[in-house]
Parts: structure tokens; C-alpha cells; sequence
């Protein structure tokens, strides 16, 4: 898949997070919420391993750029953290970072 759209589907992938964000959940990552409210829970902690790790396929996948899925799942999950206190902000960011990163670019 070309960089362009590996960016053009980066960009739909942080809006869609956003609308999931926005309606189911507001407070943060339900995976990682329940993994720190129950940190000893075998099943909650596999579970969340199980996702994050498809998750990571998913980036690899529909990006197009395996060799980049492991910096779009940082970007996802730091989004998603960032959501509670910054909202929107997370979302904007991360297209911008995920924009850079799939077309090589730093701010060195």
C-alpha cells in the first residue's frame, strides 16, 4: 500500500477513535481501565493482551506499513489515554504524528 493511503486510512482510524471515545468510552481505554482496577486478574490482564495484540495486526494490516504498526498502536493507545483530559486534542495530534511518522518526516 502506498503512503498516501497508509496517511488518508491513519487519519479515518483516529476519527473512528474518536467516535468510540466519544460515545462508549469517555473515561479512557475500557481494556486498561479494567486491567488497573483489577491488576491480578488473570483473565482481565489476557484478555487485554489478546486485544492490544490484534489490535497491533489490525495497524499492520490496514495501514499497509507492518513495519510501522507498533508506532500507529503507540499513537492509538496514547489517544486513547490522553482522551479523559484532553479530548479532542488526543485525536488531532495523533493524525499529525501518524501523518509524519508514515511519511518519514521528523522535527529535527
Amino acid at each position: 500500500m502506498n503512503r498516501r493511503r497508509a496517511k488518508i486510512q491513519s487519519s479515518t482510524w483516529f476519527n473512528r477513535l474518536a467516535a468510540w471515545m466519544t460515545t462508549y468510552a469517555p473515561s479512557g481505554c475500557l481494556y486498561l481501565n479494567a486491567l488497573t482496577s483489577f491488576p491480578d486478574n488473570k483473565d482481565v490482564r489476557d484478555a487485554t493482551v489478546q486485544y492490544k495484540s490484534e489490535l497491533i495486526q489490525i495497524m499492520a494490516a490496514r495501514s499497509g506499513r507492518k513495519d510501522l504498526a507498533h508506532e500507529l498502536f503507540l499513537l492509538h493507545e496514547g489517544a486513547s489515554a490522553a482522551w479523559p483530559v484532553v479530548g479532542e486534542q488526543a485525536i488531532h495530534s495523533a493524525i499529525s504524528v501518524a501523518k509524519k511518522i508514515i511519511r518519514g518526516e521528523s522535527d529535527e
